[in-house]
């Protein structure tokens, strides 16, 4: 059930992924996975309240087994700081990166949640270990770029920004001229 929500979910059904995934859960109420798949799904219909119960179960689950995963705290805390709640995800965030230091997501999100609350420092040393673990990640290009202007690093701005575009490009040109819309 769980791949079969995961297909659908990527071929963008999220109805039906959403019913796999509520099979899954019917079958085995403690699937972590389960719970924080069932959370993107109702993320992807606009349904943030019923995201972050599922989000939270998974997080709480989570804590309870002895082969820990980083998603759940990651898709947590990226959906507070969505919410402007970057306080509440900021320590799910960090706990994200501690548990999977070689995670560039996790560490991206992290820096969008310091940037949001004006911790430029840390989101700047964040979302250049992003950019180190995952150098063809524009996002996190942009969001370097971002961070350097607000430090009044014009140049490594301009630069960070620049790379950004080649990379969007790139990735169009790989795809067909159509944009893939990584995050």
């Amino acid at each position: 059930w769980y791949h079969l929500g995961r297909v659908r979910y990527q071929q963008g059904k999220v109805d039906a992924a959403i019913a796999a995934f509520q099979e899954l859960l019917r079958r085995d109420p403690n699937d972590v996975k389960g719970h924080d798949n069932l959370g993107l799904c109702f993320e992807a219909k606009n349904q943030s309240d019923a995201a972050l119960a599922e989000y939270r179960k998974a997080v709480a689950l989570d804590g309870g087994t002895s082969t820990n995963n980083e998603q759940p705290y990651v898709n947590l805390g990226k959906l507070l700081t969505a919410m402007n709640q970057a306080s509440d995800g900021l320590p799910l965030l960090e706990h994200a990166v501690q548990m999977a230091p070689q995670s560039a997501s996790a560490h991206y999100e992290l820096a969008r949640a310091e940037l949001s609350l004006g911790r430029l420092e840390p989101a700047k040393k964040d979302v250049e270990e992003s950019v180190k673990l995952d150098q063809s990640n524009s996002a996190s290009h942009y969001l370097l770029g971002r961070i350097y202007k607000r430090l009044g690093q014009s140049e490594q701005a301009d630069a960070e920004f620049k790379l950004t575009e080649q990379l969007i490009r790139r990735q169009n040109a790989s795809s067909g001229g159509m944009a893939t819309g990584r995050r």
